[in-house]
């Protein structure tokens, strides 16, 4: 039972974004209209290009993630000389395996951003420990944190200094993976901006409380600009970023109800 509320979740967390949502609408509305329903093909493909259109927009799609990515500020490790951390937690994001990128480069920005960051606390905190976790991958290709790892490892980050944490299937079971390690010493937990909330929660859970420490940032900022105006393909993915933590907060809350 445990499984299928998972797959669920994952099937619903992929589907219940502004792109598939508005694709749907609008199939849907063509399809009427093929069959002479006017009424009922105007309708489903106004709300499709409706949704589209606003979750493409900056100006709406910044105030969807930024309060998800500014719950937190960016970690004063100053604060932290007093009581260094013993481990730098780093969650997994994804990579690509493919051979002809440079390392570096298999990175999506997400990872890159945490591992970097990673590596400039380990030089802050040179006795500290660093926990990349992540997904397990497959055959004979190398696991998410395996190559957050070696590219730690080309920016200077000593091999002895690692901690690698392989096959989760999610922040929970990255959380309840990692409780073993840390148990009760300092910890820097790091991931995006917009996920944070969410990832401390769920480490909160497990009884850890890592300092937390956003990385990666997706929402726009500054003054107001026509640009802000103009649907723009980022937007769309800021737009599916905070609707994804969205369900995210929110399947954690039922979670906690009906357990």
């Amino acid at each position: 039972m445990g499984d299928i509320l998972f797959q669920l979740k994952k099937l619903i967390g992929v589907l219940v974004t502004p792109l598939p949502i508005s694709l749907v609408f609008i199939i849907l509305g063509t399809f009427f209209l093929w069959r002479l329903k006017k009424v009922k093909g105007i309708i489903f493909s106004t709300i499709g290009i409706f949704i589209l259109t606003l979750t493409s927009l900056p100006i709406i799609s910044t105030h969807i993630v930024r309060p998800f990515e500014f719950s937190y500020p960016k970690l004063d490790t100053t604060k932290l000389n007093s009581s260094p951390p013993s481990f730098i937690i780093v969650l997994g994001c994804w990579h690509s395996s493919d051979p002809l990128l440079p390392l570096a480069a298999k990175l999506h920005q997400c990872s890159l951003v945490r591992t970097v960051q990673a590596v400039q606390f380990w030089y802050q905190f040179p006795n500290s420990k660093v926990i990349f976790s992540g997904w397990e991958g497959k055959e004979n290709r190398k696991s998410h944190p395996q190559v957050n790892a070696d590219v730690a490892i080309s920016l200077g980050l000593p091999i002895e200094n690692i901690i690698l944490t392989s096959g989760h299937a999610d922040t929970e079971d990255e959380a309840n993976a990692i409780k073993h390690i840390v148990k009760d010493k300092q910890a820097i937990l790091i991931t995006s901006a917009s996920h944070i909330p969410r990832a401390i929660k769920l480490f909160n859970q497990q009884g850890i409380f890592p300092h937390p420490s956003p990385a990666e940032y997706v929402s726009g900022h500054g003054d107001f600009s026509y640009q802000l105006l103009i649907p723009k393909a980022n937007a769309l993915y800021q737009s599916e970023r905070g609707i994804y933590e969205i369900l995210g907060n929110t399947w954690i809350k039922l979670k906690t109800i009906f357990q």
